[in-house]
């Protein structure tokens, strides 16, 4: 399986930030210990849908813009409420794939393979 390219790497090849930036974030990450795309966006070095479309391509994951959506209540109630506060995500759909019922999840962090888990196993 290939490496997956840095954050950083990745907005220095779109040209959404400068290496002066990116360093100086590295910095605040290390102080602080939030995630380097947060610290951008708090430094006002990118805007967050830079920063989402950045992540999601790094991921290989489609993103789910919510704005103007309507998510059936059936769908709202698979996932408990303190389980997606827990993990920041909201269910989106249903759909058949295969024979089988899949879920289609909006989550911050996508690559956090604990929470995947922890949903997988209650829904």
């Amino acid at each position: 399986m290939a490496e997956r390219r840095k954050l950083g790497e990745l907005l220095l090849e779109a040209g959404a930030i400068t290496k002066a930036q990116l360093n100086a974030a590295l910095l605040e990450q290390r102080k602080w210990g939030k995630p380097l795309g947060l610290t951008l966006v708090a430094m006002n070095y990118l805007d967050e849908e830079t920063l989402v479309r950045t992540l999601a391509r790094q991921l290989g994951l489609p993103i789910a813009w919510l704005r103007g959506k309507r998510i059936a209540p059936e769908v709202l109630e698979m996932i408990p409420a303190e389980l997606a506060k827990k993990h920041r995500c909201l269910p989106l759909t249903v759909r058949e794939e295969a024979g089988s019922r899949v879920l289609f999840l909006a989550m911050q962090d996508p690559a956090d393979l604990e929470a995947l888990d922890d949903i997988r196993f209650r829904a």
